[in-house]
């Protein structure tokens, strides 16, 4: 009986006998699927599993490669399944990717490329893909080492920095710096560096002796540069400018200069400036500073900075603080008979003023006493009238303070009689009467007598004894130092006022001039000597009855240098030639104007004129054989120029 095989969408395959069997030749995936058989009455199904084994194969194999050192190398091979999992391996060990080496996969396309290869890098290259391998061997060829950038001249300063640099063909590529056959070696002035195929040399804070040629070698090629060091030139940035300040303020200098690491020289009146507490001297990178505190009015004055061949001058001029009021006046209300006591305070001690009331000065008088202690000024009216009341004012000239006065009238009345009193003389005596009272301040020996205190028709009488003090030197003198033609003030603290004081200098006595003053202020006996010259250098000596004090003057001449030199002048015969130059001091003494070498002397030919630091010398009439060099000469200041008549 015939019997039919059906696959499930496949084609029919016809069978004889008893059994039925098919058989599949060259089983592939598509062959999977359901089989039926079936007869008339019956049919059979069986279902086909097909499993097919996996085949990994290289299609193409890695070749051998050779490349030159720096260069890239590049393994290419295909590989089948598409997803078959591959292995890079350099001499049987796996291949860390990263930079220089670099896998990827296209495809059936599988590539490995390793970056700049070194000479270390020659090896044999294994592609491992689930047991089936291709191996390959790398090469890796010494390449040259060529400059491939010139290096061109370089120009630096002295103790600035000079950086010298050139380029290679390969950057693993090694060098060396030479300088006259000396192989350069890293230290605290030469710095070796390289950036990709850049190799550089930097020498820092360089000298006049690093100057000429340079040279960089490889093992195959060589460059070099010459390198020029030239002196370095200070230049001034910012000078310095005129200050002008008060007493006990700070006045601050500043250079700026063209360099860092340049010495500066302060001078203050041609003396050079020492660092103290009140001088203070810094130096910032290129800013030069000089910070003066605690000014007084003899620090006014020229500022001078120098360096290496710059100059640069400022003035400092130093005032007085201007006056203010720390307490004014204020309102007082007083009764009949009684003081009162009017009192401000100012910002000085010495301070002149003036006091008024309704507007008219005020002079001291019996019943109005006028006087100060220290910064304090009073204005007492010993006993107030109704007359006494308004508008009182103290008045500096600059500022003023004002308050009133009310007097009001009383009911008299007797409590306690003045009482007696024994005192030292400069100490302060207080008498009261009822709610009258009386302050002699700092009293004197002539201060002693009967104090009498009469109001209305009711009087009180008490004797005041003084007794004397002996005069004595409280603070002697002190040796001073001054500058020439700068005032000097020699000064003692006695104990009273009422002495006579000598001064001497060795054993001659001192007597009043143009430039010397003897001045007596309460306690404090000063001695003033204005313009000082050197000729008043000596021991001072004051004489206050039996008791002397001394000190030393020493004075320090001034540094006289040439600010402005002769120019020379070309003139035609017969017309006048002129000549000015400038000094830094004043003096007295006359210069010398010199000709060809022959002193000139003023006449009808010749004219010389000094105005203060400035000097002239005019040739009224000139020829030719007057051609030559004119000088000028005060002390060791000096200055030439020519002289030509056509």
């Amino acid at each position: 009986m015939a019997r039919r095989w059906f696959q499930v969408g496949g084609s029919p395959f016809g069978q004889t006998g008893v059994e039925r069997s098919l058989t599949i030749h060259r089983l592939t995936r598509e062959d999977a699927g359901e089989y039926t058989c079936e007869s008339r009455d019956d049919r059979t199904v069986a279902k086909l599993r097909v499993e097919m084994p996996r085949v990994v194969e290289f299609l193409t194999e890695l070749h051998n490669t050779t490349v030159l050192e720096g260069e890239d190398a590049t393994f290419k091979c295909v590989v089948s399944p598409e997803d078959v999992g591959l292995v890079w391996l350099m001499d049987n060990e796996p291949i860390t990717l990263g930079n220089r080496f670099q896998a990827n996969q296209n495809g059936l396309c599988h590539t490995l490329i390793i970056k700049k290869c070194q000479m270390l890098d020659c090896s044999r290259i294994t592609a491992e893909a689930e047991g089936q391998i291709s191996k390959a061997s790398l090469k890796v060829q010494e390449a040259q080492v060529m400059f491939t950038k010139k290096m061109e001249a370089v120009m630096a300063e002295e103790f600035g920095d000079a950086t010298l640099e050139t380029e290679i063909s390969l950057e693993t590529g090694e060098v060396q710096w030479m300088r006259q056959g000396v192989v350069i070696q890293p230290g605290p002035r030469h710095t070796l560096s390289q950036e990709g195929c850049k190799r550089i040399l930097s020498i820092q804070n360089l000298t006049l002796s690093d100057r000429g040629t340079y040279r960089c070698e490889t093992l195959h090629d060589r460059t070099q540069v010459k390198l020029n060091v030239e002196p370095r030139k200070i230049s001034i940035r910012k000078g310095l400018t005129d200050q002008e300040t008060f007493e006990r303020e700070t006045a601050s200098f500043e250079v700026e200069l063209s360099h860092t690491d340049v010495e500066g020289i302060w001078q203050k009146d041609g003396i050079r400036v020492k660092p103290n507490n009140q001088w203070r001297v810094s130096t910032n990178g290129l800013v030069h500073s000089l910070t003066l505190s605690n000014l007084t009015l003899e620090d006014t004055g020229t500022i001078v900075f120098s360096a290496e061949g710059v100059r640069t001058i400022a003035r400092l001029t130093i005032k007085e603080t201007p006056v203010s009021i720390l307490r004014t006046l204020a309102d007082v209300r007083v009764e009949e008979e009684l003081p009162a006591t009017l009192e401000c305070e100012f910002s000085r001690q010495l301070v002149e003023v003036k006091w008024f009331k309704n507007g008219t000065e005020l002079k001291p008088g019996k019943n109005c006493r006028i006087y100060s202690m220290g910064r304090k000024r009073f204005c007492q009216i010993m006993q107030c009238c109704l007359a006494d009341a308004g508008t009182y004012t103290c008045d500096t000239g600059e500022i003023k303070t004002s308050c009133s006065l009310e007097v009001y009238e009383h009911k008299l009345e007797i409590v306690q009689d003045l009482e007696d009193l024994y005192i030292q003389e400069d100490q302060n005596a207080v008498f009261m009467w009822t709610k009258h009272f009386l302050l002699m301040c700092n009293v004197k020996a002539e201060d002693g007598g009967e104090i009498h205190f009469v109001a209305r028709d009711v009087e009180s009488t008490a004797y005041l004894e003084v007794e004397e003090l002996p005069v004595s030197i409280v603070k002697p003198l002190r040796d001073r130092t001054a500058l020439e033609k700068h005032r000097v003030i020699l000064e003692c603290t006695v104990s009273s006022p009422r002495c006579t004081a000598t001064w001497y200098k060795g054993k001659e006595e001192v007597a009043p001039s143009d430039r010397v003053e003897i001045l007596a202020d309460e306690c404090s006996l000063k001695l003033v000597i204005q313009q000082v010259e050197v000729e008043d250098e000596g021991t001072y000596t004051i004489k206050v009855g039996e008791h002397t004090s001394k000190a030393k003057l020493m004075v320090e001449a001034q540094a006289l240098v040439m600010v402005k030199h002769l120019e020379d002048v070309e003139v035609t015969e017969p017309e006048p030639a002129s000549f000015q130059c400038e000094v830094s001091v004043d003096i007295n003494k006359p210069p010398v104007w010199t000709l060809n070498g022959d002193t000139l002397q003023p006449g009808p030919s010749v004219r010389l004129e000094n105005h203060g630091t400035v000097h002239k010398l005019t040739l009224k009439e000139t020829s030719v054989d007057m051609s030559g060099v004119v000088k000028f000469t005060m002390g060791k200041a000096k200055s030439s120029a020519g002289l030509s008549v056509k």
